[in-house]
C-alpha cells in the first residue's frame, strides 16, 4: 500500500508493531524517493553488546542537505537493532542503547543516524534520530553527542510523532540535519504543550473565577482588616492553586496510563498482576460518564476517582461510578496527591466541553516516564518537562524572582555537589580521595568504578546512603531530582563492586524510595511548588516500579515555609527542641515561676509549670520518621498528633511574652492597690493622663500584644502560607549531625528593596536575622547563600548555588562579597558571563561551589561569549578547563580598584600582574582628573523633549518640534530654555555630535547668586511667551510627575533631581560618553552646547588638570579602557557593558608621558575626529578608501600607543621589539600644527604605516603575538 505521509495516515502506521519492510517505503517518501538508497542486503555491523544485541544491521543510507560536486552535503546511515528478548524495556530504558550505535556518527562519512530499536517479543519499538550537537569548535566527545526517539506501536499514541514525520514529508529532497532535528525537537514538543496547557489552565481558572468565587472567599486566612484588593488577591490564589492541582493530578493520571495501570481488568487478590490498563482510561471514563450527567464529570466521577479511589485502599483495588460498562481496578495510591484538601471542592464542577477538550489536548502526546537527560530525550513529555510547565504556572514565584533551571545546569550542579562531598569523605584516603577518580566516577557511572576506588567500593556505598541534600527554594524539585538520578545512578553501577555480604537484590523502585527517604529535604515558600516537588518524586517511583506501590507520605520532607527565617515576629524558634534532655525522664523547663495570666479582673493566677520531655523529643522524631510510610489508616492520627506538639511546643515559647507582660501588670497592679486601693480602676479612669494611668496602659497593652501575636502565630502555623520554617524540629535528625552534607539551590534573584509589595513584611526581620550581608541594595539570592553555608551545613558539607553573578562586582553587595572574602568560602566557580542560562529571563549568572571550610583558592572557568548552550553539559565537568585564583589575588586586585571592593576575575596571573602594575606607586585614577555624572533626568522625557521639525522657524531665536504624547501639534519654543539634547545614539566614537531633539532646561546662571535658578512661571509668561504656552498647555502633566510629587516643588516644571546645572550652564568643552556600549567604549567631544540624557555620561575636567580633552579622549577610547571595563564592570547582553560614573572613575591612568608622546597621541586624536566627522565622509583621506577604513587602522595604532603608556607595559613591548611610541611621534609630525587637518595630512601618514618596511605597521601586526600575555589580553577583550 502507497502511504502519503500526512499525519492523519501515518498515526495508524505508527500504532502498529515494526515491521521493516512497510517501513522502507515511507523513510523514502519522508526524506526523498531519490535521496535514500536501501542496500540489496543489510549489512551487519560490529555488535558492541552481544549480551542485549540479537542482531545489528545498517539498512541504507539517506542525504540531507544541498548536494555539493563531491557528492551529497551530509549522509545519515539507517539502522536497524534487533533486540534479544527480555533484556530491554522498550519503552521505557535509553540507557546504554545509545552507546550501541553512536560510534558510526564521524561527521565525515557519517553525519547521523536513523536508527530503528526493537524487540519482536514487545509491542513497542523506538526510532531514534542520533547526531553530534550542532555547533563546534574543536572536536566532537562522547559528551556531545545527542540523541532524541519517538516510542512508537500498538500501546502508543503516536500523535506527536505522525505531524512531525509528516511535516519532515512536506520537505522531502530537500532535508536538512537541522530539518531532522526540529522534526525531533523536545524543546519545540515544550513550547507547544506548554502553550495549550496554559490555555486551559486560565480557561478552568476563569471558570473558577465566575461561579465559585464566593465559595473560595470563605477560604481566605486574612485579618479582618484586609484591603479589598488583598483579599481578592487571596481569592484568586486559591482558586488558581485549586485549578493547578486539579491539571496537576490529571497529568499524573497519565503517566499512570502509560504504566498500564489504571482501568485494569477485575481480578482479586494483592497478587494479581497489574495488566491490561486502559491507556485512555481518562478520556474513555468521560465518555462514558458523558452519557448521562456530563456536566457532573468532576463532581460525581473525578472526586470519587481521586479522593474515594486513589486514596483510598478497597477490596481488590475495585473502581466503578455509574455510567461505566464495567467494574475495574484502579491502584490505590497513599502519598497525598489526591488528599481531600479544599473544603466544599467535591460541589465543584466545570463544563464538559472543557474537560473533553483538555482530556484530548493530552491524548495527543506521549507521556515518558523516565526523565530525559541532556543528552538523550524521547520526545514527549517527561516528568522534568512537567516541573517545567508547572513552574512557569508559579507567579508567586516569579513574582519573588525564582526562575526554572535548564536540566543541563541541573545535572552539573548536582554532580559537583556530589563530587565535593566524597571529596570531603575520602579526604583522609588519598588515593580514593583524588577528585579525578571520583569526578569519572559521578559523571559516568556505567563505565564502571574506576581502580583506585574499587577497595574502598563499600565506604562509598555507606556514603551515597548517608549523604543529606537539602533545596532550601525547591520550586517544582529540579535539583533534588537531579541528585536523586544520580544518586541512583552511582549506586547502581556501584553495585558490582559491592562484597557478597553487602549485596541484597537491588530493587530500583526501593533505591529510589530509600534515597527520598533518607536522603533529599525541600522546602518552599510558595505550596503550590511544594506540590508539583511532591509530584515530581512521587513520579520518580512510579518509573521502576513493575507494579503500583504506596507512594509515601512528603509532608515532612518537602516542606512549605519561608526558608530565610527561623522566628516569628521577632521570636527566634531556632532552638525549639534544642534544649530538650536527652534522657526519657529528664525534663526542661521552658515557662519560669512566676509568670501570670491576665484574668478577668486582673487577678494574679498561678501558672503550672510547662515543661518538655527527652521523651517527647523522641516521640516526635518518631512519629515524623513513621509519617513517611503511613497508610491512610494511621497518617491522619500521625500528622494530628505531630501538629499537636508542634503547637503545644510554638504556644510554649510565644507564650513566654505575654505571660511575662501579664505578671508584670498583675505586679503592677498589686502596687496601685497598696497606692489607691482595691478599686484603683476607677481612679485611674478618673485621671487617664496621670503617669500611673499611662504606665498601667502600657503593661496591659503589652499583655494584649503578646496575645494577638500568639494568635497570629497559632493562624500562620495552620495555614499553606508559613513566613517561617522550623528548620531544627522538622529536619532535626540532620541538625543533631550537625547539618547538611549538600545544600544546593537556584535562590530567588531579587533586590529587596525593589520588592516592597511582596516583602515588605519580612524586609525588617531579614535585615535582622542577616545583619552582616542584609545591607545596601541587597538581593535575595545573597540571603540563600548566607543560610546555607552559616546555619545549613555541616562543618564539612558544600553548597553549590546557581546565582548572578553581579555579585562580583555591584554596589550592592559589598558587604555581601566582604563575608564571603573574609571566611574564603567559594572554592569552584562556572561563570557564565553574558552567556544566557535561563531562556525567559536577562539575569546572567555563575555557578558556586561553597563550604564552610577556609579556601586559600579557587577554580575558575569563563564561558566565552556566544558559547552554545547544548555545550554546557560538555564544557562545564572539563577541570582542565578551569584556572586558579588565589584568594589573595582577590584581596589584593579589590584594594587596588577601592570602595566597592568587587571580585576581579581575571582570566590569567599574567592579567592580575599587569592589573596591580597600573596602580602600584600611587597611580592616579580617572576620579582625580574629571568629573563624570549622569545626564538629565526630567522625569517624563516625552514631556521635556521635543523632536525637531525638518523645517525651523526663520527666527533664529526659536525651535519648532513635537513631543511624543502628541506628535501632530508642532510648537515653538524659545531656545533659552531648550537645549539640544544628547541621546545615547548620538554618541559614537570619536564622533562629531549631532543632535535632532531640545530638550527643556528650565534654569538660567544668576550672577548675583553665582549658581542656577528656576526663572518664575510670570518671568517666562513675560519674556518666553511660547514656552509659557506650552507649559500651560501640558501644565497637568507637569505636575503629575512622579505621582504628583512634581506639584509640590516651588516651580512646578522644574526637575525633581536637578543635579550639575551649574556646568552644564557653564557651556564649556567637555567629553561625553555612551552609557551601554558592544563592542568598544562610545566616548566623544562636546564643545559645550549639548545637553545629555540620563544614559549619557558627561566628563569635566578639574581646573588642575593638566592633560588635554584630546589626550583623555585617546585613553577613554582605548582598548586598555575596553579590558578595564570588561574585566571589572557588569554584564548585560551581548556582553555589552555600562560605562557609568562608578565604572569609570576607578580606571588607572599612566603616568604623565613625555611631551613629544603626548603630542603624538593627541594628534591621532584629531585626526580620529576628523576620520568620524559626517561632515568629511564625502572628502576622503585616502583616495578609493572610505574615511571609516581609515579610522579604524589609526585606532589599532593609537591603541597600542596608548598600552605603551603605561610603564609595565612599555618595559615589555620594548624588550619584545613592539614599541611604537617614538616611532608614531615621528610619522605624526604632519599632523601637528595643522589646524584644521587637512585629508592629505592624514592620508599621507596613513600611506606612510600602510609600506611593507613601515616599522609601526610590522610592530602593529606583530604586538599580540609577541606579547600575548598582556598585549592579547587587552586587544582580545
Amino acid at each position: 500500500m502507497l502511504l502519503v505521509p500526512t499525519a492523519a495516515e501515518l498515526k495508524p502506521f505508527l500504532q502498529q508493531r515494526y515491521d521493516r519492510a512497510a517501513w522502507l517505503p515511507v523513510l523514502r517518501q519522508l526524506l526523498g524517493r531519490e535521496r535514500v538508497e536501501f542496500f540489496a542486503q543489510p549489512q551487519p555491523i560490529q555488535n558492541p553488546d552481544a549480551d542485549r544485541v540479537a542482531a545489528a544491521v545498517q539498512l541504507g543510507y539517506a542525504d540531507v542537505g544541498e548536494a555539493t560536486l563531491f557528492g551529497a552535503s551530509q549522509r545519515l546511515a539507517v539502522v536497524e537493532v534487533t533486540l534479544k528478548a527480555e533484556t530491554t524495556d522498550i519503552a521505557r530504558n535509553r540507557v546504554g542503547l545509545r552507546a550501541l550505535t553512536y560510534p558510526f556518527i564521524d561527521n565525515a562519512a557519517t553525519h547521523g543516524l536513523l536508527v530503528f530499536y526493537h524487540d519482536p517479543g514487545q509491542p513497542d519499538y523506538r526510532l531514534s534520530f542520533q547526531t553530534r550537537a550542532e555547533h563546534r569548535a574543536g572536536s566532537a566527545g562522547a559528551a556531545e553527542r545527542r540523541r532524541y526517539t519517538f516510542v512508537l506501536g500498538p500501546r502508543e499514541a503516536a500523535t506527536t510523532a505522525a505531524q512531525r514525520l509528516a511535516g519532515l514529508g512536506e520537505q522531502a529532497g530537500r532535508a536538512t540535519l537541522a530539518d531532522l532535528r526540529k522534526t525531533f525537537s523536545v524543546e519545540q514538543l515544550s513550547k507547544d504543550f506548554f502553550s495549550d496547557y496554559r490555555r486551559f489552565y486560565e480557561a478552568f481558572t476563569e471558570h473558577l473565577y465566575r461561579q465559585y468565587r464566593p465559595e473560595f472567599a470563605t477560604l481566605v486566612n486574612l485579618e479582618e482588616n484586609a484591603s479589598a484588593a488583598l483579599r481578592r488577591a487571596a481569592e484568586e490564589k486559591l482558586m488558581r492553586d485549586y485549578t493547578k492541582r486539579l491539571l496537576g493530578r490529571l497529568v499524573f493520571l497519565h503517566f499512570l496510563q502509560k504504566k498500564g495501570w489504571m482501568g485494569c481488568p477485575p481480578a482479586t487478590g494483592e497478587a494479581a498482576p497489574w495488566e491490561g490498563g486502559d491507556p485512555e482510561f481518562l478520556l474513555n471514563l468521560f465518555r462514558q460518564f458523558s452519557q448521562n450527567t456530563p456536566e457532573r464529570f468532576h463532581s460525581q466521577c473525578l472526586t470519587e476517582l481521586f479522593f474515594n479511589t486513589l486514596n483510598q485502599p478497597r477490596p481488590d483495588n475495585r473502581f466503578f461510578v455509574p455510567g461505566m460498562v464495567a467494574p475495574c481496578r484502579v491502584p490505590y495510591l497513599n502519598g497525598g496527591l489526591f488528599d481531600e484538601d479544599t473544603p466544599n471542592g467535591r460541589s465543584i464542577d466545570f463544563p464538559d466541553t472543557l474537560f473533553e477538550s483538555v482530556l484530548l489536548f493530552f491524548g495527543r502526546y506521549n507521556f515518558t516516564i523516565e526523565e530525559n537527560r541532556p543528552d538523550d530525550h524521547d520526545v514527549g513529555i517527561d516528568p522534568e518537562m512537567l516541573g517545567h510547565i508547572f513552574e512557569n504556572l508559579l507567579e508567586e514565584n516569579r513574582a519573588r524572582g525564582a526562575i526554572y533551571t535548564p536540566r543541563a545546569i541541573v545535572r552539573h550542579m548536582a554532580q559537583e555537589s556530589l563530587i565535593a562531598y566524597l571529596e570531603q569523605q575520602f579526604a583522609h584516603v588519598p588515593a580514593a580521595g583524588a577528585r579525578p577518580a571520583l569526578a569519572r566516577f559521578v559523571r559516568a557511572p556505567h563505565e564502571g568504578l574506576p581502580a583506585p576506588l574499587r577497595p574502598y567500593a563499600a565506604d562509598l556505598d555507606r556514603y551515597l546512603r548517608e549523604v543529606t541534600i537539602c533545596d532550601p527554594a525547591i520550586g517544582s524539585g529540579a535539583f533534588p531530582i537531579g541528585l536523586l538520578q544520580e544518586l541512583f545512578a552511582a549506586r547502581l553501577y556501584l553495585y558490582p563492586y559491592l562484597p557478597d555480604h553487602q549485596r541484597p537484590p537491588f530493587v530500583p523502585a526501593a533505591v529510589k524510595e530509600h534515597i527520598i527517604h533518607h536522603n533529599i529535604y525541600g522546602v518552599d515558600v510558595d505550596e503550590g511548588a511544594v506540590g508539583i516537588a511532591r509530584l515530581r518524586f512521587w513520579l520518580a517511583l512510579v518509573v521502576d516500579a513493575d507494579r503500583p506501590v504506596l507512594l509515601p507520605n512528603l509532608d515532612y520532607k518537602v516542606m512549605q515555609g519561608d526558608s530565610l527565617l527561623e522566628s516569628f515576629e521577632g521570636i527566634d524558634f531556632s532552638d525549639l527542641t534544642a534544649q530538650a534532655a536527652t534522657g526519657p525522664d529528664d525534663t526542661v523547663l521552658l515557662v519560669e515561676k512566676g509568670q501570670f495570666e491576665l484574668g478577668a479582673e486582673f487577678s494574679k493566677r498561678r501558672q503550672p509549670l510547662l515543661v518538655f520531655t527527652g521523651k517527647q523529643r523522641t516521640d516526635l522524631l518518631r512519629e515524623i520518621e513513621d509519617y513517611f510510610a503511613a497508610g491512610s489508616a494511621d497518617k491522619k492520627s500521625l500528622r494530628s498528633t505531630i501538629g499537636d506538639t508542634v503547637d503545644s511546643w510554638l504556644r510554649a515559647v510565644v507564650g513566654q511574652a505575654r505571660l511575662q507582660a501579664g505578671a508584670e501588670l498583675a505586679a503592677y497592679e498589686a502596687e496601685l492597690r497598696g497606692q489607691l486601693g482595691p478599686h484603683f480602676a476607677q481612679a485611674l479612669a478618673a485621671r487617664p493622663r496621670s503617669v500611673q494611668a499611662q504606665r498601667h496602659r502600657q503593661r496591659a497593652q503589652a499583655v494584649a500584644e503578646a496575645t494577638e501575636r500568639e494568635q497570629r502565630l497559632m493562624k500562620v502555623q495552620h495555614s499553606t502560607d508559613r513566613p517561617y520554617f522550623l528548620w531544627h524540629l522538622y529536619f532535626k535528625n540532620v541538625f543533631d549531625r550537625g547539618g547538611f552534607d549538600i545544600v544546593i539551590a537556584n535562590p530567588p534573584y531579587m533586590r529587596v528593596q525593589t520588592s516592597q509589595l511582596s516583602l515588605a513584611a519580612q524586609k525588617t526581620a531579614y535585615e535582622t536575622a542577616y545583619e552582616p550581608v542584609a545591607k545596601g541594595a541587597y538581593d535575595l539570592a545573597n540571603l540563600f547563600v548566607y543560610l546555607a553555608v552559616e546555619r545549613l551545613l555541616n562543618a564539612r558539607g558544600t553548597a553549590c548555588f546557581i546565582f548572578p553573578h553581579k555579585f562580583f562586582n555591584a554596589a550592592g553587595a559589598e558587604a555581601f562579597r566582604g563575608w564571603l572574602l573574609q571566611g574564603q568560602y567559594v572554592s569552584r566557580v562556572a561563570h557564565f558571563g553574558s552567556n544566557r542560562v535561563f531562556n525567559a529571563a536577562d539575569t546572567y549568572v555563575a555557578v558556586a561551589l561553597l563550604g564552610r571550610r577556609r579556601h586559600e583558592q579557587l577554580q575558575l572557568l569563563k564561558l566565552p561569549p556566544n558559547t552554545d548552550p547544548a555545550t554546557y553539559d560538555a564544557v562545564l565537568p572539563q577541570d582542565e578547563k578551569y584556572q586558579t585564583v588565589t584568594y589573595e589575588q582577590i584581596r589584593q586586585s579589590a584594594a587596588y580598584y577601592g570602595s566597592p571592593s568587587p571580585w576581579i576575575l581575571l582570566d590569567s596571573v599574567s592579567e592580575y600582574d599587569l592589573f596591580e602594575s597600573f596602580y602600584k606607586h600611587g597611580a592616579k585614577r580617572l576620579q582625580d582628573i574629571v568629573n563624570i555624572f549622569a545626564g538629565l533626568q526630567t522625569s517624563h522625557d516625552k514631556l521635556y523633549v521635543l523632536t525637531l521639525d525638518d523645517e525651523q522657524p526663520i527666527d533664529t531665536n526659536l525651535y519648532r518640534g513635537y513631543n511624543e504624547l502628541n506628535p501632530n501639534i508642532k510648537w515653538e519654543v524659545e531656545k533659552k530654555y531648550w537645549k539640544p539634547l544628547l541621546k545615547g545614539r548620538d554618541v559614537q566614537r570619536f564622533g562629531k555630535l549631532e543632535s535632532r531633539s531640545i530638550v527643556f532646561f528650565p534654569y538660567e546662571f544668576d550672577s548675583s547668586l553665582r549658581t542656577s535658578k528656576v526663572p518664575t512661571l510670570e518671568e517666562l509668561r513675560t519674556n518666553n511667551k511660547s514656552t509659557y504656552e506650552y507649559l500651560i498647555k501640558y501644565e497637568a502633566e507637569f505636575k503629575n510627575r512622579e505621582k504628583g510629587k512634581a506639584s509640590k516643588l516651588a516651580n512646578w516644571y522644574e526637575y525633581l533631581y536637578p543635579r550639575n546645572t551649574d556646568e552644564l550652564l557653564a557651556e564649556r568643552p567637555r567629553i561625553v560618553n555612551m552609557e551601554i556600549c558592544t563592542s568598544h567604549p562610545n566616548v566623544a567631544f562636546n564643545p559645550g552646547g549639548f545637553y545629555p540624557v540620563t544614559t549619557v555620561y558627561t566628563w569635566i575636567k578639574y581646573p588642575d588638570t593638566d592633560e588635554s580633552y584630546d589626550y583623555i579622549l585617546a585613553l577613554a577610547n582605548s582598548r586598555v579602557m575596553w579590558w578595564f571595563q570588561k574585566r571589572t564592570g557588569d554584564t548585560l547582553q551581548g556582553d555589552a557593558r555600562r560605562m557609568k560614573s562608578n565604572y569609570l572613575n576607578p580606571f588607572p591612568l599612566p603616568p604623565t608621558p613625555a611631551p613629544p608622546h603626548a603630542a603624538a597621541v593627541e594628534a591621532l586624536v584629531r585626526a580620529q575626529r576628523w576620520l568620524h566627522d559626517a561632515d568629511y565622509a564625502a572628502t576622503p583621506a585616502v583616495l578609493g578608501l572610505t574615511n571609516g577604513t581609515v579610522a579604524a587602522y589609526f585606532q589599532q595604532v593609537l591603541d597600542l600607543a596608548v598600552c605603551e603608556l603605561y610603564p609595565v607595559l612599555a618595559e615589555r613591548m620594548r624588550a619584545r621589539e613592539v614599541n611604537v611610541l617614538d616611532l608614531v611621534a615621528h610619522d605624526v609630525e604632519p599632523l601637528r600644527g595643522q589646524d584644521p587637518l587637512t585629508p592629505e595630512a592624514i592620508g599621507a601618514v596613513y600611506t606612510a604605516w600602510q609600506q611593507p618596511a613601515s616599522a609601526v605597521r610590522n610592530r602593529q601586526l606583530l604586538a599580540t603575538t609577541r606579547v600575548p600575555e598582556w598585549l592579547g589580553a587587552i586587544f582580545g577583550a
